[in-house]
């Protein structure tokens, strides 16, 4: 039960960090500032795969119930950080 939870906790840790990393690395927003890189690159793919991969580690090795756990606290993980990006103009 601990190891369970221990992963949970680390795939919610993990899903956010790389959350915060898109919407730090918002094309809309590097493009409103006048970057010249602009286009979806390897690195946002990497953080893509990285925000969804837990969830489904958690699908395929623990109980659905986690999942679902999981993909409602990355839900609204999600929409704290893009919040926080908002009034903070990131």
């Amino acid at each position: 039960m601990a190891a369970n939870l221990a992963t949970f906790t680390a795939s919610i840790a993990c899903s956010t960090a790389c959350i915060a990393y898109l919407g730090l690395s918002d094309p809309k927003r590097r493009g409103v500032r006048g970057s010249a890189n602009a286009k979806l690159s390897r690195k946002r793919v990497l953080g893509l795969i990285g925000s969804l991969a837990p969830g489904l580690w958690l699908l395929v090795q623990l109980e659905g119930a986690y999942f679902l756990m999981w993909f409602g606290y990355v839900a609204v993980l999600g929409w704290a950080i893009a919040l926080i990006l908002q009034k903070r103009g990131a």
